[in-house]
């Protein structure tokens, strides 16, 4: 039975994520794919603040084998990784969706280059040590992307008057990420 995702942490083990069941697919579970210990947990610990689940990951390898097993809303993604780089991960990610979908990847990294992470796929940027107002800012932005994407691209074409875009699609329900 695996152990939840702060006591293994906690105790130096990485979690390998289990599909969750919910309306949606991926419901708010985010995936952190971070090599380093430290970083782990506080990325995991700001995550779990903000409300969501998160899995966690030490690679950009071990990132695309929870990815193929169960959706997430978001993933939280290092730069440089042993195995596999996130830059390599991201673009993997792209290639294996297709255009059928978009898996809201943000860089959270000391090293990295903020264009060189946007031209590689990611969304969105943050700069090691992660803050969680700057975090929560982000996931706010991926997610209503994601969400407006959703309602664009899914929704039939609106008759004369109706409302469109933005305006037809919900905000997200969780107050944290409603306040910017």
């Amino acid at each position: 039975m695996p152990l939840p995702a702060w006591q293994a942490v906690k105790r130096g083990f990485l979690v390998m994520p289990q599909p969750q069941k919910t309306s949606d697919g991926a419901g708010g579970r985010v995936l952190i794919a971070e090599d380093n210990l430290v970083n782990q947990r506080v990325i995991l610990t700001h995550v779990e603040n903000l409300g969501y689940q998160a899995d966690v990951v030490a690679n950009g390898a071990d990132a695309l084998e929870a990815l193929a097993r169960a959706p997430y809303a978001l993933v939280l993604m290092d730069c440089q990784m042993p195995v596999m780089d996130g830059l390599t991960a991201t673009d993997e990610i792209r290639r294996r969706e297709g255009g059928q979908r978009h898996t809201p990847i943000i860089a959270v990294t000391a090293n990295g280059n903020r264009e060189r992470c946007l031209l590689a796929g990611m969304d969105d940027y943050l700069a090691k040590p992660v803050r969680k107002q700057e975090l929560a800012d982000a996931i706010a932005r991926c997610l209503n992307m994601s969400l407006l994407a959703v309602c664009v691209l899914s929704s039939p074409r609106p008759k004369s008057g109706a409302q469109t875009g933005r305006d037809a699609c919900p905000p997200p329900e969780n107050e944290e990420l409603n306040r910017g």
